[in-house]
C-alpha cells in the first residue's frame, strides 16, 4: 500500500506540474504517504486519504484521520485529531488544519503545540505554521506544567493575545501577556519573551531570591545572565537591601582549551558606618587553572599546570553579614605545579587574610615563595628511593620572618612472605636549615637540624570463615607492629614552629613515622606503634571494620602538647569502629582514651537513608588543649534531616548546638516543592553567634525557579504522571 500511495501522489504532483499548477516537488525531496484507504478524483484533481494517515515531506510529517490533497491549489485539508511535526522537533496538535503541500505553512483550529518534546506546552483557539519556522497561536496560553483531570490548573502559566514560537532562534514571544499562578493573574506585560526549553544558555533574567534578615532587613536578588560567546558568560545580580542599601554582585566565567577561570565579586556603598553614614564594602574571589607548556622561553614538562585561587574582603564582617561566606580566614595562592608517577614539582606564593576579630593582620605570614620537589626511583629488589627538597620564606609586617630549606632522602621496601606475613623496611634522613629575623626570643638566627629515622613494620592478616549464621562472610584480623628508631632532643628551641602547632592523633596516623603535619617539628625518640585491625568481608550489605592501637616510647616527647595524647611514654588509646548496612545505614565511632581511660576525644557519626527520609548526625567531644589554641573543652552535636512529604514536597531541618556552653549555634528549616515545571524553596534560619559587625541574626528566604526541562530529567514528577 505504501508504494502504491507514494507512486500515486508523486504521479499526480507531476501531472499538476505539467498543467502549470502552483505545486511542484523538488526531485530530491523524499515524499511518502501512508493511509488505510486512498481515493482519486481525476475531474476534481484531488486525492483523499483516510484512516491512519501519515504524510512525510523530508524531515516534516503530518498524521491525521483524513486528508484531502488538491493538486490545483497545492493545498492539504486535514481532519483531526492531527499532529504536525517540524524538523526542529516542535509538535502542533489540532482538531483540523489547512496546509501547503510541503508542510511549512498551516492554519489550524483547536491548536496545541509541544516544544522540546513536551518540555513546554502551548494551547490556543487558532494556530498558524509559517515558513516551517514560526508557530503563531492566537488567544494562547503557555506553560511547562502538565495538565490533566487530576490537576486541571497549571501551577503557573502565561496567557497572551498572541504567542509566537521561533524555532530557529528558539524564543517564545508574547503580546499582551498575563502571568498566572494557580489560575490567578499576578502580573501583566505588554510584550514579553523567553528562551524555549531547548536552550541551555541565553542572555536574560534568572529566577529571583527574596530574603529578610534582622541585620540588613528585606532584600531581593535578581540575577541577569549574559552570554558573551560559547566560552564566556557573566552574571550581574543587584542585591537590594532595605536597611543597608544596594550591593552589586558580579560573576565572570571563561573556558579555554587549556583550562578555565572564574571571578566572583560584590560591593556597594552601604549605610553601615559607625557614624551612621555610608562606606564602601565589598569582596572579590577568583580561581583559575591552566595547562602550560612554557613561558618566557622557559619550557615545562608535560602535565604542568599553573593557576591561582583566592579571596579578599574589605573588612572582617562583610561576608558574614550578608550571608556570602562563614570562613574566618581567606586563603590566596598562586602556583605552578606538576604531579607525575614518580614525583612532583611545585612553586607557589601564599597569603591569608584574617577575618578574626582578635587576630591582627600583621601577624599572619606571607609565603614568598614556597617550593617543593620530589623524585622517586624504584627497584623491584631494593625498593623505592625518594629525593625531596622543600623551601619557604615567611614574611610578616608585624613579627618575625622565617626562611627554611629542607632536603631529604628516603627509602622503603615491602616484601610478602609465603605465609602471608608482610614486612616493610623504611628509613629517611632530612636536613633543615633556617634563617630567623625580627624576633629577639631566638638567640640563634640560623639554626640547623639533621633528622635521621629508620625502622621496620610487620603485618600478619589472619582470615577465618564466618560461623554457620554468617557462613558467607570472611573475617580478617590483622595485627600490625612498627618499630621506629630515632634520636632524641632534635627539636631545638631555636627553631620556630610555624607549621606544626596542631597535631591530631587518631587511627589514620597511628602507624605514621612522623605525626607532625609540617616541617618545623619532627617526632623524635625510638618507639613502637601497635595496631589491631578487624574487617568483615562479604557480598551482603553488612559492613564491619574496626581498629585499635597505641604508641609505646623509650623516652618522653616534649614537642607534643600535653593534651595531644602523644607526649607521654605510653600514648592514649585510639580506636575507630564503622558499622553499615548499605545503602541505608552507616555509623562510625572514634575514641581517644588516656592511660586511665579518661575521655580525651569522642566522635560519633551516623547517616540514615530510608528513601523518603534521610538523616545525618554527628557528636564531637574534644578535651581542651591550650598549646594548640583550644582553651576549653569542645562538645557539639549537629543534625540534618530531610523528609519527602506528600508528592513533590520536601521538608528539611538542621541544628547545631554547643553542649559545652549550653547554647545553640545555628538552626534552620526549609520547605520545598519541585515538579516538572517549577521549584520553590522557603527557608528560615537563626545564627546565634556573631561579631560586632555581623551580629546574631534571623533570616527568611524564598527562592523560585520556573522551567521546562528539555532533557527529561524531571519528567513524571508531577501529579498528572501518577494518574495515567
Amino acid at each position: 500500500m505504501l508504494a502504491a500511495c507514494l507512486m500515486l501522489l508523486t504521479a499526480y504532483a507531476a501531472a499538476a506540474q505539467d498543467r502549470a499548477g502552483p505545486f511542484a516537488l523538488p526531485e530530491d525531496t523524499p515524499v511518502a504517504l501512508v493511509a488505510d484507504r486512498v481515493s482519486f478524483d481525476e475531474r476534481a484533481g484531488t486525492v483523499t486519504a483516510s484512516g491512519s494517515v501519515v504524510v512525510h515531506y523530508g524531515p516534516r510529517s503530518l498524521t491525521a484521520t483524513e486528508i484531502v490533497y488538491d493538486s490545483v491549489t497545492g493545498r492539504i485539508t486535514a481532519v483531526g485529531p492531527l499532529t504536525l511535526r517540524s524538523e526542529e522537533g516542535s509538535v502542533i496538535v489540532a482538531d483540523a488544519a489547512e496546509l501547503d503541500a510541503d508542510l511549512t505553512q498551516a492554519v489550524a483550529t483547536g491548536a496545541r503545540a509541544l516544544i522540546a518534546d513536551g518540555a513546554g506546552r502551548l494551547a490556543a483557539v487558532e494556530g498558524r505554521r509559517i515558513d516551517g519556522r514560526y508557530t503563531v497561536l492566537s488567544k494562547a496560553v503557555y506553560s511547562s506544567c502538565e495538565v490533566c483531570p487530576a490537576a486541571p490548573t497549571p501551577l503557573w502559566a502565561v496567557r497572551a493575545r498572541r504567542v509566537i514560537h521561533d524555532e530557529v532562534e528558539r524564543v517564545v514571544h508574547y503580546e499582551n501577556a498575563v502571568f498566572e499562578v494557580l489560575g490567578a493573574p499576578v502580573a501583566w506585560l505588554p510584550f514579553f519573551s523567553h528562551p524555549d526549553p531547548t536552550v541551555r544558555r541565553r542572555t536574560g533574567l534568572l529566577p529571583p531570591t527574596f530574603r529578610n534578615a534582622s541585620t540588613y532587613g528585606f532584600a531581593v536578588q535578581i540575577p541577569y545572565f549574559i552570554v558573551i560567546d560559547d566560552s564566556r558568560d557573566a552574571t550581574l545580580t543587584p542585591f537590594v537591601t532595605s536597611d543597608d542599601g544596594p550591593i552589586l554582585i558580579g560573576e565572570y566565567r571563561q573556558a579555554f582549551r587549556s583550562g578555565d577561570l572564574n571571578f566572583l565579586g560584590s560591593g556597594g556603598w552601604l549605610d553601615t558606618a559607625s557614624d551612621g553614614g555610608g562606606e564602601w564594602r565589598g569582596s572579590l574571589a577568583g580561581e583559575g587553572r591552566f595547562a602550560v607548556s612554557g613561558v618566557g622561553g622557559i619550557s615545562f614538562l608535560p602535565g604542568t599546570v599553573a593557576g591561582f585561587e583566592g579571596a579578599a574582603a574589605s573588612d572582617k564582617g562583610y561576608l558574614r553579614r550578608y550571608g556570602f561566606d562563614d570562613d574566618d580566614r581567606l586563603e590566596n595562592r598562586a602556583f605552578v605545579e606538576r604531579w607525575g608517577e614518580r614525583g612532583f614539582e611545585s612553586l607557589s606564593a601564599f597569603y591569608v587574610q584574617t577575618l578574626r576579630e582578635d587576630e591582627a593582620q600583621g601577624t599572619i605570614p606571607v609565603a614568598l615563595p614556597e617550593f617543593a620537589l620530589r623524585r622517586e626511583v624504584a627497584d623491584e629488589a631494593f625498593g623505592a628511593v625518594g629525593f625531596e627538597t622543600n623551601a619557604v620564606y615567611l614574611a610578616r609586617s608585624d613579627g618575625r620572618d622565617v626562611g627554611r630549606f629542607s632536603a631529604q632522602i628516603d627509602w622503603e621496601n615491602t616484601v610478602i612472605l609465603d605465609e602471608g606475613l608482610l614486612l616493610r623496611g623504611f628509613g629517611l634522613a632530612r636536613a633543615d636549615v633556617y634563617d630567623v629575623a625580627d624576633d629577639p626570643a631566638f638567640t640563634d638566627n640560623q639554626p640547623t637540624r639533621l633528622f635521621p629515622i629508620g625502622g621496620a613494620e610487620a603485618r600478619y592478616p589472619l582470615v577465618a570463615a564466618g560461623p554457620g549464621w554468617d557462613s558467607g562472610a570472611r573475617h580478617v584480623i590483622e595485627p600490625a607492629a612498627q618499630v621506629v628508631f630515632a634520636s632524641t632532643g632534635i627539636n631545638s628551641a631555636d627553631i620556630p614552629n610555624e607549621d606544626s602547632g596542631i597535631v591530631e592523633f587518631d587511627e589514620t596516623n597511628l602507624l605514621d613515622i612522623n605525626r607532625f603535619p609540617g616541617f618545623d617539628r619532627v617526632e623524635s625518640g625510638s618507639r613502637v606503634n601497635l595496631a589491631l585491625r578487624y574487617e568483615r568481608m562479604a557480598d551482603d550489605p553488612l559492613r564491619l571494620d574496626a581498629i585499635v592501637g597505641r604508641v609505646f616510647r623509650l623516652s618522653d616527647e616534649g614537642a607534643f602538647s600535653g593534651r595531644s595524647g602523644l607526649a607521654e611514654r605510653r600514648s592514649d588509646y585510639v580506636s575507630a569502629l564503622t558499622v553499615g548496612f548499605a545503602p541505608w545505614v552507616e555509623a562510625s565511632h572514634r575514641l581517644r582514651l588516656s592511660e586511665d581511660f579518661g575521655l580525651n576525644r569522642n566522635e560519633v557519626g551516623a547517616t540514615v537513608d530510608l528513601g523518603r527520609a534521610r538523616m545525618n548526625g554527628r557528636y564531637v567531644f574534644l578535651r581542651e588543649d591550650a598549646t594548640a589554641g583550644a582553651l576549653r573543652d569542645r562538645e557539639e552535636v549537629a543534625l540534618t534531616a530531610e523528609v519527602d512529604l506528600i508528592r513533590n514536597w520536601t521538608f528539611g531541618a538542621a541544628a547545631r548546638r554547643d553542649l559545652a556552653e549550653d547554647e545553640w549555634v545555628r538552626v534552620g528549616a526549609s520547605l520545598g516543592y519541585a515538579d516538572e515545571c517549577a521549584e520553590l524553596e522557603f527557608g528560615l534560619g537563626r545564627d546565634f553567634t556573631g561579631t560586632a559587625d555581623a551580629p546574631a541574626s534571623t533570616s527568611v528566604s524564598l527562592r523560585v525557579r520556573l522551567f521546562g526541562v528539555a532533557d527529561g530529567g524531571r519528567r513524571g514528577s508531577g501529579v498528572c504522571a501518577t494518574r495515567r
